[in-house]
């Protein structure tokens, strides 16, 4: 599993990336993913993921999308593929934080769906991505089932309200905290 690092302060205010003003991601390409999982299946997963990475395209800022590394060019997110994840879990952000600090390690996709019969379907990859995406950009579960960051996903396009919440989050001055209401 490959992990990368990113400097965010913290996950309620705007997030400094690496990259510059916009966000690179990299979506790990065939060799990185588990073995016995054909070429073409593989690709078809790099390609849903990057499509799902791109739903967030300029909202409110610039993605750039790698799917084949370069030790040169610095990102800020990479996407890691497991095989299956903990219960019905469909994708996982990796973070750490302390009182001042949140960071995130890394984003895993699984290959197979939670009862690890099955491959992902093609309209599961994407909405996944942009659910991990959402959380790495620091938005926290939605309580609208239509939102691609609510919980179980449920989700069939990204909606309204999840680009004005990341738009506001992004106008916020540095220091902002913002609390859920009980």
């Amino acid at each position: 599993m490959s992990t990368w690092v990113t400097s965010v302060r913290h996950s309620r205010q705007p997030i400094p990336f690496n990259s510059g003003s916009g966000l690179r991601a990299h979506v790990a390409s065939g060799f990185a993913l588990p073995s016995g999982l054909a070429p073409a299946r593989a690709r078809e997963l790099q390609g849903a993921v990057a499509r799902g990475i791109q739903y967030w395209q300029r909202r409110p800022f610039e993605l750039a999308i790698d799917t084949h590394p370069t030790p040169s060019v610095e990102v800020d997110i990479e996407v890691s593929w497991g095989e299956g994840l903990s219960g019905s879990q469909i994708g996982l952000i990796h973070t750490k934080s302390s009182l001042d600090q949140f960071e995130v390690l890394g984003i895993t996709l699984p290959t197979l769906s939670p009862n690890l019969k099955y491959g992902r379907t093609p309209e599961e990859v994407p909405l996944t991505a942009a659910h991990e995406i959402g959380h790495a950009l620091g938005l926290p579960h939605s309580d609208s089932h239509r939102d691609v960051v609510y919980p179980t996903n449920t989700a069939r396009s990204l909606t309204p309200c999840d680009f004005r919440t990341v738009e506001a989050l992004y106008r916020l001055p540095n220091g902002a905290r913002i609390r859920r209401s009980p």
